[in-house]
């Protein structure tokens, strides 16, 4: 399946709730936008880690959820789609490749620690973490900051496509006009300078979440 194909299916499964099965999406489609931006016709864990990495400062904008994913450290998790091994403090990168990319690559369900807030406010997004260790909730709007991540990516814009799909952005607690931006995906293929430039001109307050140690 194209890229575009993934993205446009996990766009309407994310309109209709579907969260799940837009990452089962989505997932595959950072893959191959990472190969295409690596230049590698087969890349490793850490090569589509490293990618995230790459674009948190995307990711971050899009998720609105005000936290510094780049300095957040999220409890140690059991991957059971890897024979139930410990990945110590994960960064975001680390959860969205072993518990989500892997889950549904693998054919298992993503765990139920690991679960989505879905927004009761319009533009307010919740992160929780359980201090316990066995519970990450991330807010939904997750979902559209990987799929923003794809369709943003420079390596991308040779993606032509012809639909009513778009993205927004605006109105959350950090946004600092309650503006309201229209993305139409068929224009902002591989438009990530253009984007970057956007966010530049719109600094956002962010906070680094810290885990005290389990006892």
């Amino acid at each position: 399946m194209k890229i575009e194909d993934r993205v446009h299916l996990a766009i309407d499964a994310g309109v209709k709730g579907d969260l799940e099965l837009a990452l089962s999406l989505i997932c595959p489609a950072i893959e191959a936008t990472a190969r295409k931006k690596f230049k590698k016709s087969k890349i490793s864990g850490n090569d589509y880690k490293k990618f995230l990495r790459n674009y948190l400062w995307l990711i971050e904008c899009f998720s609105g959820s005000g936290v510094d994913l780049e300095k957040t450290k999220f409890p140690s998790a059991i991957v059971e789609s890897d024979d139930n091994r410990l990945i110590v403090d994960p960064d975001f990168a680390d959860i969205v490749y072993h518990i989500f990319r892997c889950s549904s690559a693998h054919g298992h369900i993503i765990p139920d620690g690991f679960q989505f807030i879905a927004s009761a406010v319009e533009g307010v997004r919740h992160t929780f973490v359980d201090f316990a260790g066995s519970t990450v909730r991330l807010p939904e709007s997750i979902l559209w900051a990987l799929v923003a991540n794809v369709v943003f990516c420079s390596a991308n814009n040779d993606i032509v496509t012809k639909t009513c799909h778009f993205l927004t952005w605006g109105q959350g607690a950090n946004d600092w006009r309650k503006e309201n931006y229209r993305f139409d995906v068929d224009v902002f293929w591989g438009a990530e300078e253009v984007v970057k430039r956007f966010f530049d001109a719109r600094p956002a307050v962010k906070v680094e979440l810290t885990m005290p140690p389990v006892v």
